[in-house]
């Protein structure tokens, strides 16, 4: 099975050496302008926890968005916030 995340960086990567890009514009190219960004905190079988910062766009394909639900439930209840985050707040606030 390929790694499709893997495939279209190296796709990428060889369109920009092919057409000379320079690496600001590289940079500006494989930045996304909108992305959502989720920090989770997971128990590691030592039972250390550590946060790992999860970003993506916020256009995603239904098959990719079938595979962030697929993520989200198989993570353990304890991974769930316990306390309402700030947007939150903020949204119950104004609403």
């Amino acid at each position: 099975m390929s790694n499709a995340f893997a495939d279209v960086n190296r796709y990428f990567d060889r369109a920009a050496h092919v057409l000379s890009l320079s690496k600001s514009v590289v940079d500006q190219l494989i930045t996304p302008y909108r992305e959502i960004r989720v920090e989770c905190n997971i128990r590691m079988d030592s039972g250390q926890i550590r946060t790992f910062d999860v970003r993506t766009p916020t256009k995603l394909t239904r098959e990719q968005r079938r595979l962030f639900e697929q993520l989200r439930e198989s993570l353990p209840a304890e991974n769930e916030p316990h306390d309402k985050s700030l947007v939150d707040r903020f949204k119950e606030f104004f609403m």
